[in-house]
Formats: C-alpha cells, structure tokens, sequence
C-alpha cells in the first residue's frame, strides 16, 4: 500500500474538506468541463486539474466545507449563468 492509499484509506469515511477555488472548479466541471477556461475564476485550470481533483474526490464519502467557503463561492461564482448558478444553489442548500 503506498502512502496516497494510506491516506485515503484514513479519511474516506471522514471526509474531504474543499476550499473555495476547487469546489467552483468541481461546481463548473460538473455542470460543463469547457467552461472551465472560460471563466474568469477557473482559467487558471485545465480540464486535467479538474479530472484529477474528481478521481481525488470520488475516493471519500463525504465532501465537507464551511458557510465561509461556500459564500465564497456564491460571490465568485456572480458572474455566471443563471442556470449554473442555481445549480450551484441547490448543492449549497443540500451541503448545509
């Protein structure tokens, strides 16, 4: 078992805590990966970083974040479209 394994294995039921930038990267790769460059947010990113923050994530079975990171991401994410924008509501409201 190599270290990542490890680590994984400790937390998986736990939880993955996300910060502010990767969760709008999850949130805009989910709803439209060739968004990702387009944003003003996520064009930092590549579609890579968000596979590879993906195949990190399905790993555990819980995504945890704070009502901080989560207004963050509400006031980062003003300038996109309505409906990903109430996408990103309701998996808000289910998160709390």
């Amino acid at each position: 078992m190599n270290y990542f394994e490890e680590i994984i294995g400790s937390y998986r039921n736990k939880g993955i805590l996300i910060d502010t930038n990767l969760l709008l990267l999850y949130f805009i790769g989910k709803y439209n990966k060739s968004l990702i460059q387009y944003f003003k947010r996520t064009q930092k990113y590549v579609i890579e970083d968000y596979e590879l923050s993906t195949s990190v994530i399905k790993f555990f079975t819980r995504i945890i974040t704070t009502p901080n990171i989560l207004t963050e991401v509400s006031n980062l994410s003003g300038n996109l479209e309505n409906k990903l924008k109430t996408c990103t509501y309701r998996v808000k409201i289910l998160m709390q």
